[in-house]
C-alpha cells in the first residue's frame, strides 16, 4: 500500500479528495494573506492619517480668494506636532492622548488649520468641523479691531489684497455683540479688543469679575467640564 502512495506521489498522481483538499487549503491561505495585507495598509494608513499627514475640504469661504469654499487640503502634521486620536473613532468616548514634538511653533502669517473648538461657551463643540484661518496672533501679542482694521501690537497688520468682509456695514464702538469672547466684554466683531494673548509662563489673576472670561478655556484644557465653580 505505501509503495502505491509513492509510485502517485512520485508521478504527481493526487485522488481526487487529496486534490480538493489542496485547493481548499489554498483558498485559506490567500483569504489569511489578504486579510493580512488588509490589515497592515489600514494600520499604516491609521498612522499616516494621525501622526503625519491629514486631509480637508475647505468648509466657508472666510480666505477667499486665496482658498475657496471645497478646496482639497493637504495638511502637514509634523510641523505643530500631531495629537493621538482622544476619543475613540465614531464614539464619544474619550480616550487618553498624547502629542509629539513639534518642530517649530506657529509663525505670523502661517495658515493654519485645526479642529473648531466650539462657540464661545461650549466645552464641547456641537459640531465637528475643520478650520482654515491664517495666524495673525502670537503669544504675548495684542490684538485690536478698530472699525474693520485689524491692529497687532498697536500697529495696522498689512491687509491682503482681496480683502473681503461679511458686509460693508460697521457697527460702531461701544455696539454690544453679546456673542463676543471673552464673556462680559462690551465689544462687537468690528471693534473688539484690546485683547492679550497670554504666553507660556504668563500668570493671570483670576477673580469674580474674570473668572468667567477664562472658565470654558480652562475646562476645555483640563479636559474636565464644570471644574472651575465660584463659591
Amino acid at each position: 500500500m505505501n509503495w502505491k502512495k509513492s509510485v502517485k506521489k512520485f508521478l504527481g498522481i493526487r485522488t481526487a479528495e487529496e486534490i480538493k483538499k489542496k485547493e481548499l487549503l489554498s483558498a485559506k491561505e490567500r483569504t489569511k494573506f489578504f486579510i493580512g495585507n488588509l490589515f497592515f495598509a489600514f494600520v499604516g494608513a491609521m498612522i499616516l492619517q494621525t501622526f503625519l499627514l491629514g486631509s480637508s475640504r475647505v468648509p466657508t469661504g472666510s480666505m477667499e480668494s486665496e482658498i475657496m469654499i471645497g478646496d482639497f487640503l493637504l495638511i502637514n502634521k509634523v510641523i505643530y506636532g500631531s495629537s493621538s486620536p482622544r476619543t475613540i473613532p465614531f464614539t464619544d468616548i474619550r480616550l487618553p492622548y498624547f502629542t509629539t514634538p513639534s518642530l517649530r511653533e506657529p509663525e505670523r502669517y502661517d495658515v493654519v488649520v485645526f479642529e473648531y473648538p466650539g462657540d464661545r461657551d461650549e466645552f464641547k463643540p456641537h459640531i465637528v468641523n475643520t478650520y482654515v484661518k491664517r495666524c495673525v496672533g502670537l503669544p504675548g501679542d495684542t490684538i485690536q479691531i478698530r472699525d474693520k482694521v485689524l491692529f497687532v501690537n498697536g500697529k495696522e497688520f498689512p491687509r491682503p489684497p482681496h480683502i473681503q468682509y461679511v458686509d460693508n456695514q460697521v457697527y460702531p464702538d461701544g455696539f454690544v455683540m453679546n456673542d463676543i469672547f471673552p464673556t462680559g466684554s462690551r465689544w462687537n466683531r468690528d471693534n473688539y479688543g484690546p485683547l492679550y494673548v497670554p504666553r507660556k509662563g504668563d500668570k493671570i489673576n483670576l477673580d469674580v469679575n474674570n473668572i468667567f472670561q477664562w472658565k470654558t478655556i480652562i475646562e476645555r484644557e483640563l479636559d474636565k467640564e464644570n471644574s472651575v465653580t465660584v463659591t
